[in-house]
């Protein structure tokens, strides 16, 4: 049986806030996983565990995905 899509729904912790987030601007930049994180450097599983709300990301991670993003300071400010 196929996997279901997983709803990621309201957010219960601030690490699955940030991978809400980040999934969010992913989807919106129109990329998958494994684009966005050739493009960072990052493997698309880290990608996923931290979109999942598993892990947390590293405060380089968070810088380097608002000057991939451009979002001047909205992932670092979330990771703060």
């Amino acid at each position: 049986m196929p996997r279901r899509p997983r709803d990621p729904g309201v957010p219960s912790s601030p690490t699955e806030y940030y991978g809400t987030e980040l999934r969010a601007y992913r989807e919106n930049a129109g990329m998958s996983r494994p684009q966005l994180a050739k493009r960072i450097g990052y493997s698309p599983q880290w990608i996923g565990q931290i979109e999942a709300g598993k892990y947390a990301p590293s405060e380089e991670f968070a810088r380097d995905c608002d000057g991939f993003f451009k979002t001047n300071g909205t992932f670092l400010r979330i990771w703060e």
